[in-house]
């Protein structure tokens, strides 16, 4: 007796139905283990014909009907399996050699219904289109691969699922009244039935996907009017659906106004508007493609909407049952102390749509119901406690400070903030410099790993100041803390690799900056790493001496001016595969070469950025520069950059990536990148982005960069505002330079290059900020963008003096 019966519905699609129906020939499950039962829908073409002279060694059943729908087409072919397992597939999906293996495992794991992963596989759709489709499909299938995913109605994909034929026929089937969102419909009864949902990527069917743009419009009205349908016989699903969300703001006013009211008007603008979509793409102009097509799939939507309501009156009718329907069911109180085996124990006596777990009788998480969805699984429950850990382990199981702390309170800092450490497991708390005072900002730590930053001002009058600092630290930090504490248990202690590394500073004439900057490397926790000053055409012997004077520290003279000719030179003396910079303005941490190579464990890794602190927040305009700028830190999350996984134009956003003054790379990436460009950077007329162009050179050319912020640099910014303006003023020149040297790579398409450099950097970058500065001063703005200004003669002289030197 066969294990499985799958049933397709077909309408006048034979040769795409018989691809499908060859691919199931060379099914790892043996022949006699399953049927094959095809209901040909209407169909026209000659499908019959073809089917009945169709030899297959296994079971193939025909059913025909009239073009009844494809509810109607699945449900007569399930009155006509064998199996006690019902496989449904869509015709223009090619099923895996594994595919029915797959489908039968899930089910012996315990789930009752089962999507398979149905890869999308367009068949001659192209551009912004198909990227939207490729994405909305693979985000769907990504969300249910999750092995802890909260399944809810709308993830029955009929296309490719697997239910037992009594539990099937126990709900009734399809719903035949329902020509489209038949199986949102099913997965609504089902789940309502308790139905076990489950994911199996191994069922894995490649889908001949041949939507077009009209065609999803199309669908869009389809589905509207289908929803009406949906909130009619399922009042209680009503507040999960489009149709159901009211409009905000005068646009989505509009387009019900005209959908409900003015359709006639509305049609001839959609039509205006579809038309439009391909001149939109062809110009580059993706932001306002996306906001178009958004705005016709609402409208079609809408349209379907209006044309199934009876009346205006009928979905105030909608709404007032669905709120009806609504019974408050009070959650499930699950106590943790009693240890997890015990709470999922009694989730599983006692399935509840919603969950409070309580410490002690301290409720610390709650999981709110699911319209439409599963009760609170398992799964469900482990990854809600991992989630939020943090924020409730924080204040049940955070150590309170020593009692050796102390009570008296630090003194005050006469003006700007205290910078400093916390060490998260001691309490320690190291000042920068000087006496630790307030008000301070704390860069809080756990084992050497940054996780967050803690501003300390005031003390609560009458509180001591151990108490008060524990509140303050667990109420900004302590999530952060805890987080990366069940992080690096997770990891295990095994140290990193330490594999040799070259510390290469480029300096001219800041001797005493230097000196400051090579005392933290020369005292790094690290076993094998060489030091490297490069002196940039410098004016004097001072660097020299100072050099001379530390036998550790190697010295090289670069007489051509640039600071990228300073790095080049660096990376040609190196003697090390793995070279790392930092500048002369900065002090590193103890642990920075540590940081970096955890990031080059990995053979991929090809550069390495850090975390880029403030050494001082004295003045204002420091203040200012960090807080209000961005200063120049990427965050506390590691990050791994690569171009396959960057959005459009995200390769062009290299600031984002990191800065030149904590950067490190495998001297290999040199071969095929070429070397830092001289024409950029500080010593030259465009005065910076020499960093940045080699981020996105190094990225646009396929290799992988991580931001790793345990590696960490402070570095001291400008203390004056009017420093601190000519640097924004370098900032906007390096920039554009930048970009016109991306140009002339052609690492990007140009007309990509002059799009980002016209809308996403002049106008979302600059103009808004000048329109609306909020915290920003204008005059800074303006400082950036007289720069961004200048960029052009000051990147024909650049390159022309490079060239000279070269």
């Amino acid at each position: 007796m066969a294990q499985v019966s799958l049933v397709i519905p077909s309408h006048n699609r034979r040769p795409v139905l018989a691809r499908t129906l060859d691919a199931l020939s060379r099914q790892t499950l043996a022949p006699s283990a399953f049927e094959v039962v095809v209901t040909l829908d209407g169909c026209t073409d000659g499908s019959a014909e073809m089917l009945a002279a169709l030899k297959t060694d296994y079971s193939l059943k025909v059913v025909e009907k009239p073009g009844s729908g494809a509810a109607a087409a699945r449900n007569a072919g399930a009155r006509l399996a064998s199996a006690p397992l019902i496989v449904f597939l869509d015709d223009d999906i090619e099923p895996a050699p594994t595919f029915l293996e797959a489908h039968l495992a899930a089910h012996a794991q315990g789930s009752e219904v089962v999507i398979g992963y149905s890869k999308p596989w367009l068949e001659s759709q192209d551009g912004l289109f198909a990227r939207n489709l490729l994405n909305w499909w693979e985000t769907s299938f990504d969300a249910m691969a999750d092995g802890e995913h909260r399944f809810d109605y709308r993830n029955l994909l009929s296309g490719n699922f697997s239910i037992g034929r009594d539990r099937f026929a126990a709900v009734g089937g399809f719903d035949e009244s329902f020509r489209c969102r038949e199986d949102y419909e099913l997965g609504w009864r089902l789940i309502e039935h308790g139905a076990r949902f489950g994911y199996a990527a191994g069922a894995l069917g490649y889908h001949r996907d041949a939507t077009t743009l009209r065609i999803n419009l199309q669908r869009m009205q389809h589905e509207g009017a289908a929803d009406v349908h949906f909130a009619r016989t399922h009042p209680r699903a009503l507040k999960t659906l489009a149709v159901a969300r009211r409009p905000r703001g005068f646009r989505e006013r509009l387009t019900r106004k005209l959908a409900f009211s003015l359709p006639s008007v509305g049609d001839r603008v959609a039509g205006f508007a579809e038309r439009g979509l391909g001149s939109l793409e062809r110009h580059g102009l993706h932001r306002s493609w996306s906001t178009v097509s958004h705005w016709l799939r609402e409208y079609w939507r809408l349209r379907g909407v209006a044309a199934a309501l009876v009346s205006s009156e009928e979905y105030a009718e909608l709404s007032r049952l669905a709120a009806d329907e609504v019974v408050a069911q009070p959650p499930l109180t699950l106590e943790l102390a009693n240890g997890l085996a015990a709470v999922e124990r009694s989730l599983e006596v006692t399935p509840s749509p919603a969950v409070t777990v309580a410490v002690h009788g301290r409720p610390v998480v709650d999981i709110e119901p699911l319209d439409g969805g599963e009760p609170v699984t398992r799964g469900l429950l482990r990854r809600t406690l991992r989630k939020d850990w943090a924020y409730w382990a924080a204040e049940v199981a955070y150590p309170p400070p020593p009692s050796n702390l102390g009570s008296d309170t630090p003194g005050r800092t006469p003006s700007g903030l205290q910078l400093g450490e916390l060490d998260a497991e001691t309490w320690a708390i190291t000042a920068l410099s000087g006496e630790f005072t307030l008000p301070a900002r704390l860069l809080v730590r756990y084992r050497a790993k940054p996780v967050g930053w803690v501003e300390l001002g005031a003390p609560t009058a009458g509180v001591d100041f151990a108490t008060w600092l524990e509140r303050e630290v667990v109420g900004q930090a302590s999530w952060s803390v805890v987080r990366e504490r069940i992080a690096q248990e997770i990891r295990g202690a095994k140290p990193p690799a330490t594999p040799p590394i070259t510390v290469i500073i480029c300096t001219r004439d800041r001797t005493d900056n230097l000196r400051r900057c090579l005392q933290a490397v020369e005292a790094l926790d690290y076993p094998d790493y060489e030091i490297l000053v490069v002196d940039n055409a410098p004016s004097d012997d001072a660097t020299l001496r100072l050099v001379e004077s530390l036998p550790h520290v190697r010295y090289v003279k670069e007489t051509r001016p640039g600071l990228d000719w300073a790095r080049n030179r660096g990376v040609a003396e190196a003697r090390n595969a793995i070279v790392a910079f930092t500048d002369d303005d900065t002090r590193v941490d103890g642990q920075w070469l540590r940081g970096l190579a955890r990031a080059f464990a990995q053979d991929e890794v090809m550069a390495v950025t850090g975390l880029v602190t403030p050494m001082k927040l004295d003045t204002d305009a420091q203040r200012y520069f960090e807080d209000v700028y961005g200063g120049m830190g990427k965050g506390f999350q590691p990050r791994w950059v690569r171009r396959d996984r960057l959005p459009l134009g995200g390769v062009l956003w290299s600031s984002g990536f990191g800065v030149g003054a904590n950067m490190a790379f495998r001297r290999a990436v040199f071969d095929s990148t070429g070397p830092f460009d001289p024409a950029l950077d500080v010593g030259t007329a465009t005065r910076g982005g020499g960093d940045i162009e080699f981020f996105h050179r190094v990225v646009a050319m396929g290799h992988t960069l991580v931001y790793e912020p345990s590696a960490i640099v402070w570095h001291e910014h400008r203390k004056d505002w009017a420093a601190l303006k000519r640097q924004l003023a370098d900032n906007g020149c390096g920039f554009a330079c930048y970009l016109m040297a991306c140009a002339r790579n052609a690492t990007v398409d140009r007309g990509q290059i002059l799009r980002f450099a016209l809308f996403d950097w002049g106008v979302a970058w600059l103009l808004r900020r000048l329109i609306r500065p909020r915290a920003h001063q204008r005059g800074m703005v303006l400082a950036e963008i007289g720069g961004a200004l200048k960029a052009v003669s000051a990147y024909r002289r650049a390159r022309q003096a490079a060239e000279a030197l070269a």
